[in-house]
């Protein structure tokens, strides 16, 4: 996404610090927002789903971007309501990585409201269907999933040369 923005008028100077755009595909609304550092990109998903109770299958969402660099890391935003944590797993999947987010774990704990940080997608293309999959894998009780949001952070691609590598000073670029 591009924001153009031309001042007309004379004697005056702004400042973009942020920008927010909200896309909506079909009837489902994607959230996408820079946070005023090119290397950020953030979707968020905020339509939320009943998570079916003691369903394998569960339920997914995705958020996609048409966006189109490498991902150094991605931290995830989530808020499940859900009284026996336990029973949940969560995975977020994009291309031909998947990672478990929560697996089975906190027993008869309420809610989920956390933030990762992980490098599991580190080196792949930011574009395409970034996927959420919340499975209740016991009987007795459903949960919500409320929210859920992606933050990119860029990879940092800029090559270092290592003073080792140099033959002699004269030899080091730029000089």
């Amino acid at each position: 996404w591009s924001l153009h923005i031309i001042d007309s008028a004379a004697r005056d100077t702004g400042r973009i610090n942020d920008w927010h755009l909200i896309l909506t595909p079909g009837s489902e609304t994607v959230d996408a927002e820079t946070t005023g550092e090119d290397s950020d990109l953030t979707l968020n998903e905020t339509t939320s789903a009943i998570i079916p109770d003691n369903n394998t299958e569960g339920i997914s969402q995705a958020v996609s971007t048409t966006e189109h660099f490498t991902v150094g890391s991605v931290v995830v935003d989530l808020t499940i309501r859900h009284e026996y944590i336990g029973d949940l797993k969560v995975t977020l999947s994009h291309e031909d990585v998947e990672y478990t987010l929560h697996d089975n774990i906190g027993g008869g704990s309420d809610d989920i409201v956390e933030q990762w940080t992980v490098s599991a997608f580190e080196g792949v293309n930011v574009q395409g269907d970034w996927t959420l999959q919340v499975t209740d894998n016991q009987n007795l009780d459903e949960g919500t999933l409320e929210s859920w949001g992606l933050t990119f952070r860029q990879a940092d691609e800029t090559e270092t040369l290592l003073v080792e590598d140099l033959e002699s000073p004269e030899s080091f670029p730029g000089q």
